[in-house]
């Protein structure tokens, strides 16, 4: 038997109310980052007095390639800034222990003159993501609601190296060039030395948990469309993931970083032919600002993950933006539902403003093409199984998904997919 979107509506007034919907993943909580694309983000909540929602989602993907500043694929994951200039990496960089022969030799190369791409490297290395979250949703009355929203994240980045782009030819300085040989004789101890490793990074934990309150309205009394809705909501996201560890160089946040953010959004859907749904979703987190010792650059012709130098300085989160669009094939086959969705994300700028300025200017340091904002385009498809019978009174569904990055600037070319499981439950008192 085919349920159209009709007959799902008329459920709304018996006391039973089945789970129609996808697990709702609402961009304006944890979820944007450039190194995976963001989960689809759901359709307006039903307005069911009392409804209530548990969800749990598992998802993974990996990337062994990335996007630049322009736009254009990148052969390996972690040359999205472009090529590591390790010729001027100790450009105006404090001492740590005068007279160290290992700032010698990074002072050395630093003397020599510049010459093409002498002294950078190109870095590559593999991504991998494994993602879990809960998410608890509860209706109140005239429209109410509140959601928890928790994540839980593995981040890795291993098999990492690098390949030198010295030119290989006769003119000094060349990739035999002696200093340049002392140099990377003595990479790894002079990291070492500056309080830095390059090496494979590992990181488990929650994201950002995020609390949200909104309000949805179910409009029906239509001529030519089924049904109209809308849901509006905001709250507070708590920065509970891990934070970057500044002393390792390639090693990712669980959540934002450890800034709290006020997320808000809007998503709206017209239903028609009982079986087709146009949805639309616009969304975003603004970031509380943030006193934090990080690594800075010291000299304009630093480029990429690498400084040598940290420092103190207020951190200012560039808001995340979210725009997206979804067709949804509704019960077309049974218990069986088809969408597809485009998204676009990005994250602004993010600005910091150091302590020292005399070490730290501030056109250098925010010059940085890690501070940049990142942009990505996203194909979503959701596969969506409804597995209650009318009558029951906790209703499940079964949820596939597929998140594929299109295009963008600054980002990891990571493909997810995963599966969700949710349930709806109407209680009476």
């Amino acid at each position: 038997m085919k349920l159209g979107r009709g007959f799902i509506r008329a459920l709304k007034a018996l006391s039973l109310f089945p789970l129609m919907t996808c697990f709702h993943m609402a961009i304006c909580r944890d979820n944007a980052h450039f190194y995976r694309p963001p989960l689809f983000w759901g359709e307006p909540r039903f307005e069911r007095p009392s409804l209530s929602t548990a969800a749990m989602l598992l998802t993974g993907g990996s990337a062994s390639t990335s996007r630049n500043s322009s736009g254009n694929k990148e052969s390996t994951l972690l040359n999205l800034y472009g090529f590591e200039n390790l010729h001027h990496i100790g450009d105006n960089v404090p001492s740590v222990s005068a007279g160290n022969p290992l700032e010698t030799l990074v002072n050395n190369l630093n003397d020599l003159p510049d010459r093409g791409t002498f002294g950078q490297v190109k870095y590559f290395g593999q991504f991998s993501l494994f993602e879990g979250a809960l998410l608890v949703q509860q209706n109140f009355t005239k429209g109410f609601f509140g959601e928890v929203y928790m994540p839980i994240r593995q981040l890795k980045i291993e098999m990492i190296g690098f390949n030198d782009k010295t030119p290989a030819d006769n003119i000094e300085p060349h990739r035999y060039t002696q200093t340049w040989l002392d140099f990377l004789g003595g990479y790894q101890t002079i990291l070492a030395h500056y309080g830095l490793t390059a090496g494979r990074v590992e990181t488990t934990g929650f994201g950002d948990i995020t609390i949200m309150a909104g309000w949805t309205t179910n409009y029906q009394d239509t001529r030519e469309l089924d049904y109209i809705d809308a849901t509006i909501k905001t709250g507070i996201l708590l920065p509970t993931g891990h934070e970057k560890n500044e002393n390792s160089v390639f090693d990712l946040p669980t959540g934002y970083n450890g800034h709290y953010g006020f997320p808000f959004s809007i998503d709206a859907s017209l239903g028609a032919f009982e079986w087709l749904t146009v949805g639309a979703n616009l969304g975003g987190i603004i970031f509380s600002e943030k006193e934090k010792i990080v690594r800075m650059r010291t000299s304009s012709l630093q480029n990429g993950f690498i400084k040598l130098a940290k420092g103190t300085a207020l951190v200012r989160p560039g808001t995340v933006w979210h725009l997206g669009a979804y067709v949804k094939l509704d019960h077309i086959h049974d218990a069986f539902s088809w969408t597809t969705a485009y998204s676009f994300n990005q994250r602004l700028s993010t600005k910091y403003l150091p302590s020292n300025t005399g070490t730290f200017p501030y056109p250098v340091v925010n010059g940085d093409e890690q501070l940049q904002s990142w942009s990505m385009h996203v194909i979503h498809i959701v596969w969506e199984f409804d597995l209650g019978a009318e009558g029951n009174t906790a209703m499940p569904n079964v949820t596939f998904l597929m998140n594929i990055p299109v295009g963008g600037q600054r980002i990891f070319n990571t493909m997810t997919g995963g599966a969700a499981g949710e349930v709806n439950m109407t209680w009476h008192f």
